[in-house]
């Protein structure tokens, strides 16, 4: 969201700061950029417990095959 709001502020708007067109995109699209931000970021952090235990569980069961399990 700071990326997008810093690349408005200072990319876009200095173009031209009465345009219409860009302000009203810009509230537009700013919930729907931060919302993809929170989801992405809850996906993540979900995800990385899941891929952890999945590597772990697979570790051992090598671990197993081989007899290096103490």
């Amino acid at each position: 969201g700071a990326i997008y709001f810093l690349l408005y502020q200072y990319i876009l708007r200095p173009a031209d700061p009465d345009n219409q067109l860009v302000n009203t995109l810009f509230y537009i699209f700013l919930p729907a950029v931060l919302a993809a931000g929170a989801l992405i970021a809850d996906l993540v952090l979900e995800g990385l417990p899941r891929i952890l235990k999945r590597f772990l569980g697979k570790d051992e069961e090598i671990q197993g095959e081989y007899g290096l399990d103490k």
